[in-house]
C-alpha cells in the first residue's frame, strides 16, 4: 500500500447545504412589511378553527389536571391534534364534500390521512393513538416531530402575541382573557366528556372516531357564537374581549381590501384561483381586476399604500434575483477568476439583449430617458411594458423548461430602469410608513429601494448604462450574495448557502438544479382567505358570502 493511501483526513466535517430562499439578502425585509401588515395571523397558522380549539383545550386539560387528570399537557395535546385531524378527514370522507371545510392543513395530515382511509375502507380495525403520540417515535411511526405538536410548532407563539396566553415557569403557559373567553365560547360545539375519554385510550375503533366529528372544523360555520367572535379578533371589532392590540387595524384594513379585490375578480379570471395574485398587482397599481380604478374611504388609504410599498420592494428583488440567477447560469460550470470576470461574463453573453434597451456606451441618463418616454401609467397594468408585466414574464420563463435567459435579463433590467422612471428618493424614506423603515428597511448594507435609488443616482456624471448594469450584476448581484453566504455560514454554525462557491480557481457556480430561481415572498393571503372562508365571509369556491358582502358596504367598499 503506498505511504498517501495510509491516511484519511477524518477531522474534515463536509458543508451542511441549506435551501434558504433569500441568497441575495433581499427577501427579509418583504417578510418584515407583510408581518406588519397582518399581525396574528402567519403562514403555518392555516386554521382559524384552531384560534378556538387550542384555548378550549388548554382550559379543559387545567381543570381535570386540578381533578386528577394523569396526562400530561403534552402527552393531551398530541393525542387531541390526533384525533381531531382523523375525525375531521373521516367527516370529509363520510360527506364525500372536498376538504377546504374539514381538514385541510391540520396537523398530522400526511401521516393520519391514510390510516384513516384504511380504518374506513374496513382494512385497519383501531387507530393507533397511542403510539402515534410518542414524540420519540421514528419520523415515519409519528405524526409531528415536535413535542408539543402543531400547537408548539406553530401556533403557541402566535397566541403569545395576540395576548392569549400568559408564561409562567419556562415553557408553561396558561390562558388568560381573550384566551379563556374563546376557550369558553368553543365549548358550544365541542364535547369535552366524549374528547377525553378518547384521549385516554391507546387506540380508537371507526366509531369512536366518527362520535368525534364536532373537532371537524366546518362547525365553525354553523356556530354563531364563537364564529362571532373570532370575527371579532380577526376584524378588530370593539369589544371588551380583545382589547387593541399594536397592528390590529391594519389586519382590518387588509382584511377588507382583500374581500374587496375578490369581490371585483372577474368569476372566469385565472386569479380566481389565486386571489393573493390579485390583490397585490391590484394595491400596487390601484385597479381591480375587472379594471375598475380603487374609490376607497380614506382610512384605507395607509394600508393600501402599504402594500403598494410591499410590492415595489417585491419586484426590486425579482428583477435582481433574475440577474443573479442568469448570472450563475452563463457560467454555468466553469469558474470565474474573480468578480470582474464574473461581471465580464454577464455581459459579454447578454450584449445583445441589453442592448436592445440602450447602447451600453449610453450615459445611464439616457438609457433611463428611453424607458420613461414609454412609461405605462401606474394604473396600466396589462401594458407590455409595465413593470408588473415585466415580472410575470419573468416567472413564466423561469419556470418554463428551456427559459431563455437573454429574455429574463432583458425584462429584469427593463423593470429596474422603470422603478428608476417611477422615481424612487434619494435621501427620503421609500419604506414610511412602516415601523421598520428607519433602520431594518432601509440598512445602507443592503439591496433594498433606497441603496438602489442611490446606487443610480450617484454614479459619476459621465456613468454609462454599461457602468450602472456592472454595479447590479458584481455589488448588487455577486458581492451581495457572498456577503449573505459567509453571513450565514458564520452566523449558523457552518450552514452553506453559497451558490457561487469561492474556489481555489475563482468562483464555482452551483449545480444548474441548484441555482436559485427567482421568487416572490408568500404574505399570508392565502391564510387569510382561509380566515375568511372559516369566519364565514367566503364561500367554498372562494366567492364573496351575504355576510362578506355586507361587511364590504358596512366598511365602504360597496360590495
Amino acid at each position: 500500500m503506498a505511504q498517501a493511501d495510509r491516511f484519511q483526513c477524518g477531522w474534515v466535517k463536509p458543508f451542511t447545504t441549506i435551501k434558504g430562499e433569500d441568497h441575495l439578502g433581499v427577501l427579509a425585509q418583504s417578510v418584515r412589511m407583510y408581518s406588519e401588515l397582518l399581525p396574528g395571523l402567519t403562514n403555518v397558522t392555516e386554521r382559524l378553527w384552531a384560534y378556538g380549539f387550542y384555548p378550549w383545550l388548554t382550559l379543559h386539560h387545567e381543570r381535570r389536571t386540578h381533578a386528577g387528570w394523569a396526562l400530561s399537557f403534552q402527552q393531551t395535546i398530541r393525542r387531541a391534534e390526533i384525533l381531531a385531524a382523523a375525525a375531521a378527514h373521516l367527516h370529509e370522507l363520510d360527506t364525500g364534500e372536498g376538504d377546504r371545510a374539514h381538514g385541510a392543513h391540520m396537523t398530522g395530515r400526511r401521516t393520519l390521512n391514510p390510516l384513516v382511509e384504511q380504518l374506513h375502507r374496513g382494512e385497519l380495525g383501531r387507530l393507533p393513538v397511542a403510539r402515534l403520540a410518542l414524540p420519540g417515535a421514528t419520523r415515519e411511526g409519528r405524526y409531528f416531530g415536535n413535542r408539543y405538536g402543531g400547537y408548539g410548532q406553530y401556533y403557541r407563539a402566535t397566541f403569545d402575541q395576540a395576548g392569549f396566553l400568559e408564561w409562567k415557569n419556562g415553557p408553561v403557559c396558561t390562558l388568560k382573557g381573550p384566551g379563556i373567553a374563546l376557550g369558553e365560547t368553543m365549548g358550544g360545539i365541542l364535547d369535552a366528556e366524549t374528547l377525553f375519554q378518547a384521549i385516554c385510550q391507546d387506540e380508537v375503533d371507526l366509531p369512536t372516531l366518527r362520535g368525534l366529528d364536532f373537532c371537524c372544523p366546518c362547525r365553525l360555520r354553523s356556530a354563531p357564537p364563537i364564529q362571532a367572535m373570532l370575527r371579532s379578533f380577526l376584524l378588530n371589532l370593539p369589544g371588551p374581549t380583545f382589547p387593541a392590540r399594536e397592528g390590529a387595524e391594519l389586519r382590518r384594513q387588509t382584511l377588507l381590501l382583500l374581500l374587496a379585490s375578490i369581490h371585483h375578480t372577474p368569476e372566469n379570471q385565472e386569479h380566481r384561483l389565486d386571489p393573493g395574485t390579485a390583490f397585490r398587482r391590484s394595491m400596487y397599481s390601484g385597479v381591480w381586476e375587472d379594471g375598475s380604478g380603487h374609490a376607497l374611504p380614506a382610512e384605507f388609504g395607509e394600508a393600501r399604500e402599504r402594500w403598494r410599498i410591499y410590492q415595489r420592494h417585491e419586484l426590486l428583488a425579482v428583477f435582481l434575483q433574475t440577474l443573479f440567477w442568469a448570472g450563475l447560469r452563463a457560467l454555468d460550470d466553469t469558474p470565474a477568476a474573480s468578480l470582474r470576470a464574473y461581471c465580464a461574463t454577464f455581459l459579454a453573453t447578454f450584449r445583445g439583449d441589453l442592448e436592445r434597451i440602450a447602447p451600453l456606451a449610453d450615459p445611464l441618463d439616457q438609457a433611463r430617458n428611453r424607458i420613461m418616454g414609454a412609461l405605462p401609467g401606474l394604473g396600466d397594468r396589462l401594458q407590455h411594458g409595465h413593470e408588473l408585466q415585466l415580472a410575470a414574464r419573468i416567472m413564466i420563463q423561469v419556470h418554463s423548461t428551456a427559459p431563455e435567459l437573454g429574455t429574463c435579463v432583458e425584462l429584469a433590467v427593463r423593470g429596474l430602469l422603470t422603478l428608476l422612471a417611477r422615481g424612487l428618493p434619494v435621501a427620503g424614506n421609500p419604506y414610511l410608513p412602516f415601523r421598520a423603515a428607519a433602520q431594518a428597511l432601509t440598512d445602507p448594507a443592503d439591496l433594498n429601494l433606497l441603496t438602489f435609488a442611490q446606487a443610480a443616482t450617484l454614479q459619476a456624471a459621465d456613468a454609462t448604462f454599461e457602468d450602472w448594469l456592472r454595479v447590479l450584476v458584481r455589488d448588487w448581484g455577486a458581492q451581495a450574495h457572498l456577503r449573505v453566504a459567509y453571513r450565514k455560514y458564520y452566523q449558523e454554525f457552518g450552514k452553506d448557502t453559497f451558490k457561487l462557491r469561492p474556489v481555489e480557481n475563482g468562483l464555482l457556480p452551483a449545480a444548474r438544479d441548484q441555482m436559485p430561481v427567482p421568487t416572490w415572498t408568500y404574505p399570508r393571503l392565502g391564510t387569510a382567505c382561509q380566515f375568511l372562508f372559516e369566519a364565514g365571509f367566503l364561500d367554498p369556491e372562494g366567492a364573496l358570502t351575504a355576510d362578506g358582502r355586507d361587511l364590504l358596504r358596512e366598511g365602504g367598499l360597496h360590495a
